[in-house]
C-alpha cells in the first residue's frame, strides 16, 4: 500500500471513529424510578399518567404529579422507587392512584411529599398497602388521601412527620405504621383501622429510642372499630393547643409515659365493659 493510500485509509478510519463515538457515550441511563408501569430513562423523563403527567428532574430527585391518574405498575406500586437519598413528590392539580391488587406507592428510602395539588390514593386486595416507605414519610403543606381495605394506610419503617398537612388515612390493620409519628403546625389528620387487634396509629420500633408520638398542635380523630386508637411503644406527648378526639374499644395508650401539655382531648370507649378510654393515668402538665 502506497503511503497515499495509507493516509487516505487512516483517515477515513478516523472519521468512522468519530461518527460511532456520540452513539456510545450518550447512552440513555436508567432511573430507579417507575410511574404507572413506566421506568424514567435520561430520554425520557416525562411519563403519560391519563390525562395529566408525571415529570422526573434527577438532578434534584424531584417527581412532580400534574393531574396524573395512576392505574399502572411495572411490579409493586404505581409510583416505584428504589433511588437512594430523598425523593421529593411535588403535587400539582388532583392527582390520583387506584389498584384493584398492588401498592400505592412502595419506596426503600425516604419520600417527602408537598405542593399545593392533592393526592388521592385508593387500593384493594390482601396486604396491600396504600404507602409503603422504608425511610421516612414527610408531608408538608400536603392534601393526601389514602383508603386502603385489604392492608396498611401508610406502613413507614421510620418517621411519619406531617407538617401543615391533610391527611386522611383507612386502612384495614392501621391509618399509620410507623416507627415515629409527629403531627404540628395546623394539621388536620383523620385515621382509622378496621380489624381486630388493631390500632388506628400503632408506632413501634425495635430501635429502643423510638416507638413515640408527638401532637403539638392541629386535629385528630383516630378511630379504632376493635381496639385502641392510639397506642405506642415510647411516649405520647399532646399539646400546642391540639385537638384530639379518640373512639374505640379499647384504651388509648403506650408502653412509656402519656403526657398531655395544652390540649382537648374528647376520648370515647366503645367497649360495653366498664373500662377507660385512656389507658392508666395521663401525667397532665401546663
Amino acid at each position: 500500500m502506497s503511503k497515499a493510500q495509507k493516509l487516505i485509509s487512516g483517515i477515513f478510519a478516523f472519521v468512522f471513529a468519530l461518527a460511532i463515538a456520540p452513539t456510545a457515550s450518550f447512552a440513555a441511563t436508567n432511573y430507579d424510578l417507575s410511574v404507572n408501569g413506566e421506568q424514567f430513562t435520561s430520554e425520557k423523563l416525562t411519563i403519560q399518567c391519563g390525562e395529566g403527567t408525571a415529570t422526573y428532574d434527577p438532578a434534584t430527585q424531584n417527581l412532580t404529579l400534574d393531574n396524573a391518574s395512576i392505574t399502572n405498575a411495572v411490579d409493586y406500586g404505581g409510583i416505584d422507587s428504589e433511588l437512594t437519598g430523598d425523593l421529593t413528590i411535588t403535587l400539582q392539580g388532583s392527582n390520583q392512584i387506584t389498584f384493584n391488587d398492588n401498592i400505592g406507592i412502595m419506596a426503600t428510602g425516604n419520600v417527602i411529599f408537598h405542593g399545593s395539588g392533592s393526592l388521592a390514593i385508593s387500593v384493594a386486595g390482601d396486604t396491600m398497602d396504600g404507602i409503603s416507605v422504608a425511610g421516612d414519610a414527610t408531608m408538608q403543606n400536603a392534601t393526601v388521601s389514602v383508603h386502603s381495605p385489604g392492608g396498611l394506610g401508610i406502613a413507614c419503617d421510620g418517621t411519619v412527620s406531617l407538617d401543615n398537612t391533610q391527611l386522611t388515612s383507612n386502612g384495614l390493620y392501621a391509618g399509620i405504621d410507623a416507627a415515629d409519628l409527629v403531627i404540628k403546625n395546623g394539621c388536620t389528620v383523620n385515621i382509622s383501622a378496621t380489624e381486630q387487634n388493631c390500632n388506628a396509629a400503632y408506632i413501634n420500633s425495635t430501635d429502643s429510642s423510638a416507638g413515640n408520638m408527638t401532637i403539638d398542635g392541629g386535629t385528630l380523630q383516630a378511630t379504632s372499630t376493635v381496639d385502641s386508637p392510639l397506642w405506642a411503644k415510647g411516649n405520647i406527648a399532646i399539646k400546642g393547643k391540639a385537638k384530639v378526639a379518640l373512639n374505640g374499644e379499647y384504651p388509648s395508650g403506650c408502653n412509656g409515659n402519656l403526657t398531655v401539655y395544652e390540649a382537648e382531648i374528647d376520648a370515647k370507649n366503645t367497649s360495653q365493659n366498664n373500662i377507660p378510654a385512656l389507658s392508666d393515668c395521663p401525667t397532665i402538665n401546663d
